[in-house]
């Protein structure tokens, strides 16, 4: 069915503007890493790339947000983003870095299987968040244009992907395309606005 087909490519494209996402963050906390006394850990976010790109091929092959494994690879990808974007927030910023989100202890399997589908886009749409802080931060250095304003965006709705991943709907309505829409629209902005703002990355050696 059209659903279905939809859904599957969806799913497939959000991994390319999420993997590039994440290798911009590993840019900046690489840069940060070398020009700082501070150690970023910035080789780990190598297991994010991998991770969510296992989990959202398998979750492509299986035609359904409602997979353990997938699940499970996407709250371990994104627990580790969210904790290195939260430690280089900390030294870039300055600031207390808000608690990562854990799954509550003795909870129903159904429940632990929910809420870590749900930590996976979650956690990115924190790190965009974090990223437009980081972008923000550079406009006031360099009075480049306002990218970081479409990071917020970015991870609002990212935040309102994982929230409609909760539905718990099969790709066979409209209604299951939600979450994968969501997703891949708005990793697609945060890749586009990312590459306005971060290029100058890849002129960097290491």
């Amino acid at each position: 069915m059209v659903e279905l087909v939809v859904y599957q490519a969806l799913i497939l494209f959000a991994w390319f503007p999420l993997a590039f996402l994440l290798a911009v963050l590993l840019l900046i906390a690489r840069f940060y890493d070398r020009f700082s006394p501070h150690h970023t850990y910035w080789r780990l976010y190598g297991i994010p790339i991998l991770g969510y790109g296992i989990a959202l091929v398998r979750e492509a092959n299986t035609g359904t947000p409602v997979d353990a494994l997938a699940d499970q690879l996407q709250a371990i990808s994104g627990i580790i983003t969210l904790l290195l974007t939260v430690r280089l927030a900390w030294f870039m910023l300055r600031g207390a870095p808000p608690p990562p989100a854990s799954p509550a202890a003795a909870a129903a399997p159904p429940l632990l299987v929910a809420v870590s589908g749900v930590i996976g886009p979650a956690a990115v749409g924190i790190a965009v968040i974090l990223l437009g802080r980081f972008t923000q931060r550079m406009v006031r250095l360099n009075r480049s244009p306002r990218y970081h304003v479409w990071h917020y965006v970015a991870g609002v709705g990212l935040l309102l992907a994982a929230g409609a991943r909760l539905l718990d709907r099969p790709p066979g309505d409209w209604l299951g395309v939600l979450y994968p829409l969501l997703l891949a629209s708005s990793l697609t902005l945060c890749a586009i606005v990312t590459w306005r703002a971060w290029s100058w990355l890849l002129a960097e050696r290491g």
